[in-house]
C-alpha cells in the first residue's frame, strides 16, 4: 500500500518528509502503517531503499505475502511522481487505522523457538512468557526483538483472543538487565520500533493480561500497565525505577499510568522512584487483584482462560472501542461505537450466544 505522509499518523516520519510525499507500508497486526524495511536515521532524516530493492522485500514480505505480491505490482508500476494508491476499508476501521486484514498462518510462530521469551497457544489463549529467570528476566536487545515479534504474531492471530504475559522464575521485569548492558559485549542494537511493544500491548484487538509474578520495574512496569488487566502475586514488587538511574524513562508510563491511577499518584510514583508491594498496587487500582504466591498462577490462568472463551468478533470490537474512546469525541465515538454494536449485533456468534443462553450450554462461536 502506498499511503502519503500525512495519513501515516507517525509524527516523526512526518517531520523528515515534505507533505505529499509516498511511503510504501504494510498494516501491522494492530491496524498502524509500518515501513517495510528499517529505514537508517541519519541526522535527523530517514532514508530508504531503492524502488528495486523494495519491490523485492514487499515480494518477500511475509505473513502479509499475498499483500506483498500485490504491493510490490503496484509499487513497481506506480508512476515517479509519488501519486498515492489508497486501499477501500469500512469507516470504522479507518477510524482506527485498520485499512487491511492480514492472512496469518497459525502454528508458524507457535512451533518457533526463542533465546528469551516462551510462546504457547492453548486453544485461544496465548500465553507469553519472558524466560531470563536467572537475570530476573531483564531485558536485553535479544529478548526486546523476540518480545516485539511474537507480540506482532500473536496481535494478527485471529484464533487468539485472550494473550497472558508474565515472567519466568520470581521475577515478572525489572527493566535493563543492568550487568549485561555495561558488560562489554557485543549485542544486537535496538531497533525504534521495538519500542512499539507497549503499542502492541495496549492496542492489540485482544484481551492482555499481566500476570505479574515478582519484580517489576522500568520497562517491565511500563509494559504491565500497557495490558489491558493486570494482577499480582503477594510477593510483586513495583518501581518506575527511571529516576534513580538518571534516565527519563521509556514504554509510556507517564501515558498509561495517568489513565490507571490518576494523573497525581502517577506523578509520585515516577518521581519518587520508591519501591512499593502488591498491597499497594492493589489498594491504588494498579493490579485489580492479589493472590497468595502458592495459587497466583493457578488463579489468572483460570482468569485468562475464561475471557479467551468469549465472542471473538466482539472481543475485538470492544477492544477497539476502548481504544478509541481515548482520543475521540463523544459524539463521534457513540457513532462509531453504534456502528460496531449494530455489526456484531447482526452476527452469527451473538445468535448463537442468545441460543445457548435459552438452551443452558456453552456457545460454540466461528468468529462472525
Amino acid at each position: 500500500m502506498v499511503l502519503t505522509i500525512t495519513r501515516l499518523g507517525l509524527p516523526i516520519l512526518e517531520q523528515s518528509f515534505p507533505v505529499g510525499a509516498t511511503l510504501v507500508v504494510a498494516l501491522d497486526p494492530c491496524g498502524r502503517p509500518r515501513p517495510l524495511w528499517s529505514p537508517a536515521f541519519v541526522n535527523g532524516r530517514f532514508t530508504f531503499p531503492r524502488r528495486a530493492t523494495t519491490t523485492r522485500r514487499l515480494r518477500r514480505l511475509r505473513p502479509y505475502d499475498r499483500l506483498g505480491r500485490i504491493l510490490a505490482q503496484r509499487y513497481a508500476n506506480a508512476p515517479s511522481k509519488r501519486a498515492g494508491v489508497h486501499a477501500s476499508c469500512p469507516k470504522s476501521d479507518r477510524l482506527l487505522g485498520f485499512a487491511a486484514t492480514a492472512s496469518h498462518q497459525r502454528g508458524t510462530m507457535s512451533d518457533k523457538t526463542y533465546d528469551t521469551i516462551l510462546y504457547e497457544v492453548d486453544g485461544t489463549l496465548a500465553t507469553v512468557t519472558m524466560n531470563r529467570p536467572d537475570s530476573l528476566n531483564g531485558i536485553t536487545p535479544t529478548l526486546m526483538r523476540e518480545l516485539y515479534e511474537c507480540l506482532n504474531h500473536v496481535a494478527g492471530d485471529p484464533d487468539v483472543r485472550a494473550v497472558l504475559f508474565t515472567g519466568a522464575g520470581r521475577a515478572f521485569c525489572p527493566g535493563v538487565d543492568l550487568k549485561a548492558s555495561t558488560s562489554g559485549e557485543n549485542q544486537e542494537p535496538n531497533r525504534r520500533e521495538y519500542f512499539h511493544i507497549t503499542t502492541l500491548l495496549h492496542e492489540m484487538p485482544k484481551v492482555t493480561i499481566a500476570a505479574v509474578n515478582g519484580a517489576c520495574a522500568g520497562a517491565g512496569f511500563g509494559w504491565a500497565c500497557a495490558c489491558d488487566l493486570r494482577y499480582a502475586s503477594e510477593r510483586a514488587m513495583f518501581n518506575s525505577a527511571f529516576l534513580g538511574v538518571g534516565i527519563s524513562g521509556d514504554m509510556a508510563g507517564p501515558w498509561l499510568l495517568p489513565r490507571i491511577v490518576g494523573a497525581t499518584k502517577a506523578r509520585e510514583l515516577f518521581f519518587s522512584s520508591q519501591k512499593f508491594d502488591a498491597t499497594e498496587a492493589e489498594r491504588i487500582g494498579l493490579v485489580l487483584k492479589t493472590f497468595p504466591e502458592d495459587s497466583f498462577r493457578d488463579e489468572v490462568q483460570a482468569i485468562a482462560e475464561r475471557l479467551s472463551k468469549s465472542a471473538p468478533l466482539a472481543i475485538g470490537e470492544m477492544k477497539k472501542n476502548f481504544i478509541n474512546a481515548e482520543n475521540m469525541p463523544l459524539k463521534d465515538y457513540i457513532e462509531l461505537e453504534t456502528e460496531r454494536h449494530s455489526r456484531t449485533g447482526g452476527s452469527e456468534d451473538s445468535r448463537e450466544a442468545f441460543r445457548a443462553f435459552v438452551e443452558k450450554r456453552e456457545p460454540r462461536f466461528v468468529g462472525r
